[in-house]
């Protein structure tokens, strides 16, 4: 048999194979979301059976696994936010993990686990999206309320914790300057969190749910770092409750 009619066949064979290979996969993989999903339904027929009341599509279709994150903080990206914003200035470390920035404009003090505090001196109101828009990493998103308050997102979900807000010649919150160093993606299942739920709920006597959605919350780590844990966000009136993703308990902020 002539060389380059073998070639073209083991050729062929070869992409058969990798057509099969694909075609397995893919129904392995649809096999493993239908059984989760099953499994999904069967966890919200449990929070009924337990007097939980809540919708079941609103429940199925939050995300499937979140990741948290673990932000190491950055004074040089601290002090280039600062510079944006009072122009030529004075930095001072009276210890503690404390870096305070001065000029004629005001002063903007950064604090260990994301605390800032400014001072405005000027007439003219601060540039506050510019100064938080020095958010660290790409998937972190400065959104202003209109109403004197910033959020940090991270791509379209809410990270609570991680706020500015303000009036005049004063701002303080929380926000992330430093770059991701880490995450944590030992996710609960989405059936693992809907049982969790139900736990929560019945432990505080809620009967009802309301909404669910996906969110961070922002602590402050001992070393001064910054971490957003994963979490599902549980209103039922005028109540809000927050579950982490990652162990399934209730958690705050």
């Amino acid at each position: 048999m002539e060389w380059g009619k073998a070639k073209s066949i083991l050729i062929a064979l070869m992409l058969a194979v990798n057509i099969l290979l694909g075609v397995n996969i893919g129904v392995q993989l649809y096999e493993r979301h239908k059984s989760q999903n099953e499994t999904a339904r069967m966890a919200c027929q449990i929070l009924l059976e337990q007097g939980v009341t809540a919708g079941e599509d609103m429940l199925l279709t939050m995300p499937d696994a979140m990741i948290g994150y673990i932000y190491s903080r950055d004074t040089a990206a601290e002090e280039a936010a600062a510079s944006a914003l009072l122009g030529d200035c004075l930095r001072q470390e009276p210890g503690g993990g404390i870096y305070t920035y001065t000029s004629q404009a005001g002063e903007l003090t950064f604090r260990s686990g994301g605390y800032i505090e400014l001072s405005w001196n000027s007439d003219d109101p601060p540039d506050m999206d510019g100064l938080l828009s020095h958010a660290g990493s790409p998937e972190l998103r400065t959104v202003g309320t209109g109403e004197g308050e910033w959020m940090l997102y991270v791509g379209s979900i809410p990270v609570y914790g991680a706020s500015v807000s303000g009036e005049g010649g004063a701002y303080s919150g929380s926000w992330i300057f430093g770059k991701q160093s880490g995450t944590e993606q030992q996710s609960l299942s989405l059936p693992a969190m809907i049982l969790a739920v139900g736990r929560v709920m019945q432990a505080r006597g809620v009967e009802k749910i309301d909404s669910v959605d996906p969110a961070y919350i922002l602590s402050a780590m001992q070393n001064g770092d910054v971490r957003l844990t994963p979490v599902w966000r549980v209103e039922s009136g005028r109540q809000s409750f927050y579950i982490s993703v990652l162990s399934g308990e209730e958690t705050a902020f």
